[in-house]
């Protein structure tokens, strides 16, 4: 457990949108991004015809230098768990490490006189079809040892019907 106000190790957020895509000129359209809830209009099961999710995970480099296994990323539709998600992926140590030595790193938000510098990669995924059967929340999480670091979560309700 790190102490209270130390710079985390790792830490990230997900953009959870109806598609993902990437321009000529590098930068990332996020289309149809959901704020915090996704207000469904009809009855379970809904399938979408596409769904992204738009992780960014920001490693603080000294942590990244040194890092020799794969980052393991979580998705988990409602009722789901961590040993039996719907959505698995990597993020590869070897793309920190080049990130790292590279010198590409960003300083982190809110952390005057912080001289940690971070990794920010990005792993950007479009399910196509996304079927969801239940209400609930849909959680990303990054696996780093035995800690389990929050990446984000998404509310799927039913609009109430009158």
């Amino acid at each position: 457990m790190s102490d209270k106000g130390a710079a985390p190790k790792i830490f990230g957020h997900t953009v959870f949108c109806d598609d993902i895509r990437t321009e000529a000129d590098g930068k990332m359209s996020y289309i149809g991004s959901y704020p915090g809830n996704m207000i469904v209009q009809t009855e379970f099961p809904v399938t979408l015809p596409k769904f992204g999710f738009g992780i960014a995970l920001l490693i603080r480099d000294d942590v990244a230098k040194k890092r020799r296994t794969d980052i393991p990323i979580r998705i988990l539709l409602p009722g789901e768990d961590l040993e039996r998600p719907s959505f698995s992926l990597e993020i590869p140590f070897a793309k920190m490490r080049d990130q790292a030595e590279n010198a590409r790193s960003i300083k982190p938000v809110n952390t005057e006189g912080d001289d940690n510098q971070y990794n920010q990669i990005f792993a950007n995924l479009v399910v196509s079809p996304l079927t969801l059967s239940a209400v609930g929340r849909i959680y990303v999480r990054a696996i780093y040892g035995k800690e389990i670091i929050k990446l984000g979560s998404l509310g799927i309700q039913l609009t109430s019907s009158k």
